[in-house]
């Protein structure tokens, strides 16, 4: 008799601890973007360097795809550069005069991945006052 109550307490045991451990083992590789919300960001006007232009909400990333800006700027995350200019690389930089030739970048064709961390601040350094677009998606951290 005890050997019957012994074996159905220990079924019972480790089909509870089969399904606990199955419930934790779910992967979540890279950001989410949560369902039922609109997860685009756009921003865009002029500003003064150093000024910040956007500060990512504080339970959500950002990720930009687009930052197409009329000067060479560099891009800074909480007062750090993160993508800085130099002699003829002017990531952000879209000149459309048709005498000079400005390569395309991943920001200006629109297939950057910057991650602006939840509850930081994205401005521009190296260039004074500039117009700018920025596009980009809202992600789970």
């Amino acid at each position: 008799m005890w050997k019957n109550i012994m074996a159905t307490a220990f079924l019972v045991l480790s089909t509870g601890v089969t399904y606990k451990l199955i419930q934790s083992a779910n992967a979540q590789m890279g950001p989410h973007v949560s369902a039922g919300q609109n997860p685009i960001v756009n921003y865009g006007g002029s500003i003064n360097q150093g000024a910040s232009v956007f500060t990512a909400p504080v339970d959500q990333d950002v990720i930009v795809t687009t930052l197409i800006t009329n000067q060479s700027c560099q891009i800074s995350v909480d007062g750090s550069v993160i993508v800085p200019t130099s002699n003829y690389f002017y990531p952000t930089y879209m000149f459309t005069r048709t005498a000079y030739f400005q390569p395309q970048t991943v920001f200006t064709t629109g297939t950057a991945s910057l991650k602006v961390p939840a509850g930081s601040t994205l401005s521009f350094d190296g260039c004074s006052t500039t117009t700018y677009y920025i596009e980009g998606y809202l992600v789970h951290p």
